[in-house]
């Protein structure tokens, strides 16, 4: 199972850098379409992907913004990531997370 999500990890880590980026929303779309074509993946395989808490993904995202794993996966669920309709969305939800993530790691105490 986990080099079946290989590819979806590495999707996911290009289109939250994708979504991050300083760029306008169809600009953000436009760099992501080409990267579902060849990976073969499409909106619905990262919805599911994203529903599952125990993607190694998530574990990583949450280290990167100096989360716990529970706290990423509350703001995915906050954020209705995986409600996404279509590419455009998950991008739009996707920034809305990371945005909320770094709110959040912001607010908590620094670790000793």
């Amino acid at each position: 199972m986990e080099r079946e999500s290989e590819p979806v990890i590495r999707v996911l880590t290009i289109l939250c850098e994708l979504a991050d980026a300083p760029l306008e929303e169809e600009e953000r779309v436009d760099q992501a379409r080409p990267l579902l074509t060849v990976s073969g993946l499409t909106v619905e395989d990262l919805r599911r992907a994203l529903a599952d808490s125990t993607l190694e993904w998530h574990r990583s995202k949450a280290r990167e913004l100096g989360l716990s794993t529970d706290t990423w996966l509350n703001v995915v669920r906050a954020t209705c990531v995986t409600q996404s309709r279509n590419l455009g969305d998950l991008m739009t939800r996707l920034r809305a997370a990371l945005e909320r993530a770094r709110a959040e790691a912001a607010q908590q105490p620094p670790q000793p």
